[in-house]
């Protein structure tokens, strides 16, 4: 998997920059530090937690602290993490600018006497 995803850069020493261990020891940190629950971060990468059989998180409160973590939990560059109302917000806007497109498009195709389309009508679509 660490080929895979490219991680293949090496210590002098010969031991592998990204392992197991590496992995598990970042991913503890960062939801440590997001969620701030230290008891969370090694029940996430598997240890027995403190405790565990005590604590009574509802499904939502679950969801909720590993939503914390996971703009933190990238290996590779920063990783935006959208609200599924925010997300569909966006997607819906995107639509909203393929459809005026598709209708521009759409005109040109059925007024081949139309050469060219003015900046003013491009400068409409982000409107």
């Amino acid at each position: 998997m660490r080929t895979r995803a490219g991680l293949t850069q090496k210590y002098d020493s010969g031991r592998f920059k990204k392992n197991l261990h590496s992995i598990r020891s970042f991913c503890y940190t960062q939801c440590k530090l997001a969620t701030g629950d230290a008891d969370y971060a090694h029940g996430y990468i598997g240890h027995d937690r403190y405790l565990a059989v005590y604590e009574r998180l509802e499904e939502k409160e679950q969801i909720e602290l590993f939503n914390r973590c996971i703009p933190r939990l990238s290996i590779f560059e920063d990783v935006v993490v959208l609200s599924e109302d925010d997300a569909n917000e966006k997607i819906n806007a995107l639509n909203t600018k393929v459809e005026k497109l598709t209708d521009m498009l759409k005109n040109l195709s059925e007024h081949p006497t139309i050469l060219r389309v003015g900046k003013k009508e491009l400068q409409n679509i982000e409107n």
